[in-house]
């Protein structure tokens, strides 16, 4: 018993070892998922889940809505890039227009305050509406608090708006952020 126990355990160590090496490194990624039907309108900014992929270069965001709905208007992403200092430094805002995204830093919880970073270029941001999803890819710079470097980690809060600036949706809550999600160092 003891000899199969060992043999098992080498085998389990050896399909470990063998997957370490064979395995490609993957970037951070996390995804925050949301109850369908519970903002403020229930067919217009309704989040069904965000992901984000947090590389060495670049961070990715997929939004998704549920087939009942549509994207809000606008999509503000709020990023906690340092865990020590309450809040979120970094806004990441997308909107209907197809005009892109655009990054501010220094606004806490108020999108309309803060200091404009990075923008995209007109249509930065992808609407795929057969399959209900809003994607954009921001530089690693962009994400750059001033003097620092880039941060190991961030975690995210994500709300959606109309025109009228009311907020209709929000992933994982009102205000609160989701799990850290660790920089790929490649």
């Amino acid at each position: 018993m003891r000899r199969w126990r060992t043999e098992a355990a080498a085998a389990v160590v050896g399909a470990l070892a063998l997957t370490a090496f064979v395995a490609p490194a993957q970037a951070g990624t996390i995804r925050m998922d949301d109850a369908v039907h519970d903002g403020l309108h229930h067919h217009s900014g309704d989040v069904k889940w965000v992901r984000l992929t947090y590389g060495a270069h670049r961070l990715k965001v997929t939004i998704a809505w549920p087939k009942s709905g549509d994207p809000a208007y606008y999509q503000d992403l709020y990023l906690d890039t340092w865990p020590k200092h309450a809040g979120p430094e970094v806004t990441i805002s997308s909107n209907g227009d197809w005009e892109g995204w655009t990054v501010s830093r220094g606004g806490g919880w108020d999108v309309s305050k803060g200091t404009e970073a990075c923008s995209s270029k007109p249509m930065g941001v992808a609407y795929d509406y057969d399959h209900q999803r809003i994607r954009y890819s921001v530089p690693r710079g962009c994400l750059k608090p001033a003097n620092r470097p880039q941060p190991p980690r961030i975690r995210a809060s994500l709300v959606t708006r109309g025109e009228t600036e009311k907020d209709y949706d929000w992933v994982p809550g009102a205000r609160r952020f989701g799990r850290w999600v660790h920089r790929d160092h490649r």
